[in-house]
C-alpha cells in the first residue's frame, strides 16, 4: 500500500511525465491545426480560432513551453500575434527567433502581416531599433487593400521620399477606400494606372470613380463599363457614359446578361441597339437561371442562343428557363443548318432544301472546293455537274450561284475541262483565269487552252509554264506539244521532273528531244527511280543526261521498288552500297529487297541500324528475318522505338529474344555486345585483382 501511494503521488507523476517524449494533452488540437496549415494556407483562419481559445485558457506564460514542444508552430503563433495586435505574445515568440530563421517568422513578413491587419502598434514594435529596412512594398499594398489609413499614413511617415509603385493607389481605388485614395493622391508621387478607375467601376465605387475623374489624368479603359456591367452597377455605367469618352466593348452586354442585370442590358441597348452578338449572353443567362434576361433578349434581340442554353438550364435545375425554351425554342435556339451550313433557328427553312441546289450543299457547307484542283477532283466535279445540267438546265445556274457561291467555281472547272461547255464561263462569278489554264492542262483539254488564250491572253499568259508542268504530270502529250509549240521558251525543268515521276515515257522523250540540256538534272532520274518507273530510268540512262544518284536508290528502296534496285545494282554499281540498301529496305519493311541483297552480297557488312529501323517502324517479319539470317542484332533503340510507336507485337518478340538480339555497350571492354556477352577483358582483370574488380562491379 505504501509503495502504491508513493507511485500515485501527484508530485512524483509530474516528475515522471516531465521526462517522457510527446506532446502535452492541451497542445494536441493545436498540433493538428498546425499540420493542416502546413499542407494548405486556407486553414490558417481555423488555426487562429483554435489558438485564440487555447490562449484564453492557458495565457501567454505557457507559450514558451508550447513553442519548445512544437517548434514548427513558432511562425504561426508569430503571425497570429501580429494579426491580433498581441505585443506580449509577439515578444514571447521573438525571443525564440534565433531558433527559427524561416521567412515566415522574419521581421519583414510580420510587418506585412501587421499592415494587412491594421496593427500600427505591432509595426512600431517590430521596427523599434531597426529603422525602416524591414518595410517593403507589400506592407503598403496590404494596408491600402484592406483600408487601413492609419497604417498607410504611418508607413508614409517612415519613408516619405521612397517610391513604392502605382499598384498601391490602384488597389485602394479598386477596393473603394476613398480616404486612402485621397491621401495617396495628395501626399505620394507614384500615381496610378487606368486599372484604378477600371477596378473602382467594376466594384461599384462611384465616389472613387468621380474623385479619380476630377483629380487624376490616367482615366480608364473600355473594361470599366464591362466590369461594372458584370456586377450590375448601373449608376456607375450611367455616370461613365455621360462623363467619359472611352466607350464600351460589346462584351459588356454578355457580362450583364450572364449576371442577370436586365436594367444594365436595357440601358446599354438603348444607346447601341445593334451592338455585338448576344448569343453567348443568352447561353450564360439561361445556364445561370436568369429567366428575366432570356425573355428580355427574346423580345429585343434576334441573336437567339445555342443548344448550350437549354442544356445548361436543365443541368443546373432551372425548370422555369427550361420550360420557356420548350415553348419558344424553335425561335430562340440556333444551330448549324445541315443544308446551308449557317447558324439558323430550329424553324429555319433553308433555300438549300430546294432540289436545284441540294446537290451542291456539301461544297457550300464544308468549303470543299480544293486548290489546286487535281485530275481526280476534275472527274468528281464532272460527275456532279453533268447530270445536274441535264435535269435543271443552264437557266438555273444564276439561282444556284446565288444560293451557293462556291458552285460557281465547280461549274468553272466543269466548263474548262469540257470544251463543249466552255460558254458556261460567261455565267460564272469571280473567274480566276490563271488557275483555269492549269485546270485545262491538267485535264488535257487543248481546245479549252486555245479558247482561253484567244479570249483572255493577257490574264492567262503568266501561268503557261505551270500549265506545262500540269500537263506533263498528268500524261497529256498533245497538250505538252501544243504548249511547247505555242511558247518554246517556257521553263521546262519542273515539267521534266513531273513527267518522269509519273512514268510518262513519251513525254520524257519529247521534252528530252526539244528542251535544252540546262533543263536536265539528276532530279529527273531520281524522281523516276523513286516511283519505280524502270523504263524511264533505262531511257535516261542511255541518254547523255545526268544519271541517277544515291538519293534515287534510297527512295526506291524505301518504297519497295525491287526492279529499280536490281537495275541500279547491275547498271550503276558505283551507287551500290549493300549495307545502306539493307537498312532502307528494313525501314520500309520490304523483305524481297532484303533477300535480294543477301543473295547477291552474302558477305555484306551490316550494323544494328537495320533491325533498329525495322522494329521502330513495326515490321516484325523483317526483325524475324534478320534474326534468322544475320548476327548483327539490334540495340535498345529497337525496343524504345517499338514501344513509343505502339508496335506491341514487335515489343513482345524483343522481350522473348532480347538476350539473343539486343546489343549494348560493354562497360569493361568498350564494345557493343549482347546482354549475355562473356567479357574476356573482365575475366582477365578479375584474375589479376579479384577483390578490387568485384567491388567495382558491385558499385556499377
Amino acid at each position: 500500500m505504501e509503495a502504491t501511494s508513493v507511485l500515485l503521488s501527484t508530485d512524483v507523476l509530474l516528475r515522471i511525465t516531465s521526462f517522457q517524449v510527446g506532446v502535452y494533452h492541451d497542445m494536441v488540437p493545436l498540433l493538428h491545426a498546425t499540420r493542416k496549415c502546413h499542407d494548405d494556407d486556407d486553414h490558417l483562419p481555423s488555426f487562429h480560432v483554435t489558438f485564440a481559445k487555447w490562449l484564453e485558457l492557458h495565457t501567454v506564460e505557457r507559450v514558451p513551453l508550447l513553442l519548445a514542444t512544437v517548434p514548427l508552430m513558432q511562425s504561426l503563433v508569430a503571425v497570429f500575434a501580429a494579426t491580433a495586435g498581441h505585443i506580449a505574445l509577439l515578444q514571447a515568440t521573438m525571443s525564440l527567433r534565433s531558433k527559427c530563421r524561416s521567412h515566415e517568422n522574419s521581421t519583414s513578413h510580420l510587418v506585412n502581416v501587421a499592415a494587412q491587419a491594421g496593427q500600427v502598434n505591432v509595426i512600431a514594435f517590430l521596427l523599434s531599433g531597426r529603422g525602416d529596412t524591414a518595410v517593403s512594398h507589400e506592407a503598403m499594398v496590404g494596408a491600402a487593400t484592406n483600408g487601413h489609413l492609419n497604417v498607410v499614413q504611418y508607413l508614409h511617415q517612415l519613408r516619405p521620399r521612397d517610391d513604392y509603385t502605382t499598384h498601391v493607389l490602384d488597389v485602394a481605388a479598386s477596393q473603394g477606400h476613398l480616404d486612402i485614395v485621397t491621401f495617396l493622391h495628395h501626399h505620394r508621387r507614384e500615381g496610378c494606372t487606368t486599372a484604378a478607375m477600371d477596378g473602382a467601376a467594376g466594384n461599384g465605387h462611384l465616389s472613387v470613380v468621380k474623385f479619380l475623374h476630377a483629380h487624376r489624368s490616367e482615366g480608364c479603359t473600355k473594361s470599366a463599363i464591362s466590369l461594372a456591367a458584370a456586377h450590375g452597377h448601373l449608376d456607375v455605367i450611367v455616370w461613365l457614359c455621360r462623363h467619359r469618352k472611352e466607350g464600351w466593348h460589346p462584351e459588356a452586354l454578355t457580362h450583364a446578361a450572364a449576371g442577370g442585370h436586365v436594367d444594365v442590358l436595357a440601358f446599354l441597348l438603348r444607346r447601341r441597339p445593334r451592338a455585338g452578338c448576344l448569343m453567348l449572353g443568352m447561353d450564360l443567362a439561361a445556364t445561370n437561371g436568369h429567366l428575366n434576361v432570356v425573355t428580355f433578349l427574346h423580345t429585343h434581340r434576334k441573336d437567339g442562343c445555342t443548344e448550350k442554353a437549354v442544356a445548361g438550364a436543365v443541368r443546373n435545375g432551372h425548370a422555369d428557363v427550361a420550360a420557356y425554351f420548350e415553348q419558344h425554342g424553335d425561335d430562340l435556339v440556333h444551330g448549324v443548318c445541315c443544308a446551308c451550313g449557317f447558324n439558323k433557328p430550329r424553324r429555319h427553312a433553308s433555300p438549300f432544301q430546294d432540289g436545284v441546289v441540294e446537290a451542291f450543299v456539301p461544297w457550300a457547307t464544308y468549303g470543299a472546293v480544293p486548290h489546286p484542283v487535281t485530275a481526280n477532283d476534275i472527274s468528281a466535279m464532272q460527275r456532279l455537274v453533268s447530270p445536274w445540267l441535264a435535269i435543271h438546265g443552264e437557266a438555273a445556274l444564276p439561282r444556284l450561284f446565288k444560293a451557293v457561291p462556291a458552285a460557281s467555281r465547280i461549274v468553272q472547272v466543269f466548263a474548262i475541262s469540257t470544251p463543249s461547255s466552255f460558254h458556261l464561263l460567261r455565267l460564272s462569278l469571280n473567274i480566276d483565269y490563271q488557275s483555269l489554264m492549269i485546270i485545262a492542262a491538267t485535264s488535257g483539254q487543248v481546245d479549252s487552252i486555245r479558247q482561253l488564250q484567244a479570249s483572255y491572253h493577257d490574264r492567262v499568259a503568266i501561268h503557261e509554264s505551270a500549265a506545262l508542268v500540269a500537263a506533263a504530270a498528268n500524261g497529256h502529250l498533245q497538250t505538252v506539244k501544243y504548249l511547247h509549240a505555242y511558247c518554246p521558251n517556257l521553263l521546262g525543268a519542273d515539267a521534266m521532273v513531273n513527267a518522269a515521276a509519273g512514268g510518262h515515257l513519251e513525254i520524257v522523250k519529247f521534252l528530252h528531244t526539244h528542251r535544252g540540256d540546262d533543263d536536265w538534272s539528276t532530279d529527273v532520274v531520281d524522281a523516276a527511280a523513286a516511283n519505280g518507273h524502270v523504263e524511264v530510268v533505262q531511257f535516261l540512262h542511255t541518254s547523255p543526261t545526268q544519271g541517277c544518284t544515291i538519293s534515287g536508290l534510297q527512295m526506291a528502296t524505301i518504297r519497295g521498288h525491287l526492279d529499280i534496285v536490281r537495275w541500279i545494282h547491275v547498271h550503276r554499281n558505283d551507287l551500290w552500297r549493300a549495307s545502306d540498301v539493307m537498312e532502307k529496305a528494313a525501314q520500309g519493311g520490304h523483305l524481297a529487297i532484303l533477300q535480294y541483297v543477301l543473295d547477291t552480297s552474302p558477305n555484306v557488312s551490316c550494323t544494328t541500324y537495320a533491325m533498329d529501323l525495322a522494329a521502330t517502324h513495326g515490321h516484325l517479319e523483317i526483325v524475324q528475318f534478320l534474326h534468322a539470317h544475320r548476327t548483327d542484332g539490334c540495340t535498345d533503340v529497337a525496343m524504345q522505338g517499338a514501344t513509343s510507336n505502339g508496335h506491341d507485337h514487335v515489343v513482345a518478340y524483343l522481350v522473348v529474344h532480347g538476350h539473343e538480339l539486343i546489343h549494348s555497350l560493354c562497360g569493361v571492354c568498350g564494345f557493343y555486345k549482347l546482354r549475355s556477352h562473356y567479357c574476356a577483358v573482365y575475366e582477365r582483370a578479375i584474375a589479376r585483382k579479384p577483390q578490387r574488380m568485384r567491388a567495382c562491379t558491385e558499385q556499377l
